[in-house]
C-alpha cells in the first residue's frame, strides 16, 4: 500500500490522502481536512515549473493574455505531464489489483483505485472509450464506498471533482448529459462547503464546477444562466482570496479565468458597461497581486500578462 500511496503522489502530488508525500515532507494544516499541504504543493509547482494547478495542465478556466508561443510551450508541457503521472497511476493501478483481490472489502484499497482511475481519465481525453469508461468506473467506486460510509467527506469530494472533470470546450450544444453531471458535482460541493466551511479545497472546487458550468452555458447559449454561474466562480475565488490568506494569491489568479470569459460574453451581448466592471474589479485584483511581495515570480509574472490582456480588453469596449 505505502508503494501504491507514492506512486499515486508521483502521478498527482495534489491528491488529498492521509500519507500522501508533499513537497518538504510537511504535514497539512488540519484546516485542509484531508492531510494534504495543498498551498505548499501549489506555490511549489507554481515556481518550479509554471504549470497550471489542480490537475494536469490544459485548463477547464480559460487562460488569457498569453505571450507568442505560451501556447506551444504549454502543449509541450500537457504531453510531459500527462507521460508523467500515466505512468505511476497505471503502476499503481497494477499494484492495486493484486492487492484488492486479496482484500477484496478493503475501502481504502478501492478509494485509492477510484484516485487512480480518476486520474486516468482526465478531462482532455474526453469522449474516447478508454477514458470515459475509467470514469465510470471511478465514479461507481465512490458511489460505492459513500452508500457505505456516507460520513466520509474526501469520498465525496473526490467523487465530485470526478464529475466536475468535463471538457467543456469539446462538448456541443444539447448536452444534457454534461450540464446534469456538472449540476450533480455542484450540489455535492455546496453540501460539503455548508458543512466544511473552513475547508479552502472545497471552496475552490466548487469554484472551478462554478466556472464549468458558466462556459457550458454559454455554449448552449443560455447566457443568464452562463453569467449567474460565472459570476459565482469569480465570487468564490474572492472569497477564499479574503478569508484564507494562505491562498490568496492563489485565488486571485483563479479569477482571471472566469473573469475574461465573463467579461467577454457581456461584451457580445452589448453590455459595455458590464463587462467594464468586471473588467476594472479584476484590475484591481491582479494589481493587488503584482504588488504582493509574497507572491512567488511565476505568479507575478502570470499577472502582469493578465492585467496587460485586460487593459487591452478595456480599450476594445466602446466607451460612447
Amino acid at each position: 500500500q505505502t508503494q501504491v500511496h507514492l506512486l499515486l503522489a508521483k502521478s498527482r502530488p495534489s491528491l488529498p490522502m492521509e500519507h500522501a508525500h508533499v513537497p518538504g515532507g510537511r504535514r497539512s494544516p488540519r484546516r485542509f481536512g484531508m492531510g494534504f499541504d495543498f498551498e505548499a504543493w501549489w506555490r511549489e509547482r507554481f515556481s518550479s515549473e509554471g504549470l497550471p494547478p489542480y490537475g494536469p495542465p490544459g485548463s477547464l478556466e480559460s487562460r488569457d493574455g498569453r505571450r507568442p508561443g505560451d501556447r506551444e510551450r504549454e502543449e509541450k508541457e500537457q504531453q510531459a505531464f500527462r507521460k508523467q503521472f500515466e505512468k505511476h497511476a497505471n503502476a499503481a493501478l497494477k499494484l492495486l489489483a493484486d492487492l484488492i483481490e486479496e482484500q477484496p472489502e478493503s475501502s481504502k484499497l478501492r478509494y485509492l483505485k477510484a484516485l487512480c482511475l480518476q486520474q486516468l481519465a482526465g478531462p482532455e481525453l474526453v469522449g474516447s472509450d478508454e477514458s470515459d469508461g475509467k470514469k465510470e468506473e471511478a465514479i461507481r467506486l465512490l458511489r460505492e464506498l459513500i452508500a457505505e460510509s456516507p460520513q466520509v467527506a474526501r469520498y465525496r469530494f473526490e467523487l465530485s471533482q470526478t464529475l466536475r472533470d468535463v471538457d467543456v470546450r469539446r462538448i456541443g450544444r444539447g448536452n444534457q448529459a454534461a450540464i446534469d453531471q456538472l449540476d450533480e458535482a455542484r450540489e455535492i460541493s455546496e453540501l460539503l462547503v455548508q458543512e466544511h466551511d473552513q475547508v479552502a479545497l472545497y471552496r475552490i472546487n466548487l469554484a472551478h464546477i462554478y466556472a464549468n458550468m458558466g462556459m457550458l452555458y454559454q455554449r448552449q447559449r443560455d447566457f443568464g444562466s452562463a453569467e449567474y454561474y460565472s459570476r459565482y466562480a469569480v465570487d468564490s475565488h474572492r472569497y477564499v482570496a479574503e478569508n484564507f490568506p494562505e491562498l490568496k494569491s492563489i485565488s486571485r489568479s483563479l479569477m482571471a479565468g472566469p473573469s475574461f470569459a465573463l467579461a467577454r460574453m457581456l461584451q457580445d451581448l452589448q453590455r459595455n458597461l458590464d463587462a467594464m466592471l468586471v473588467l476594472v474589479h479584476l484590475e484591481a485584483d491582479l494589481e493587488a497581486q503584482i504588488a504582493d511581495s509574497t507572491v512567488s515570480d511565476a505568479l507575478c509574472q502570470k499577472a502582469k500578462r493578465e492585467l496587460d490582456f485586460c487593459h487591452q480588453m478595456q480599450d476594445r469596449i466602446p466607451t460612447d
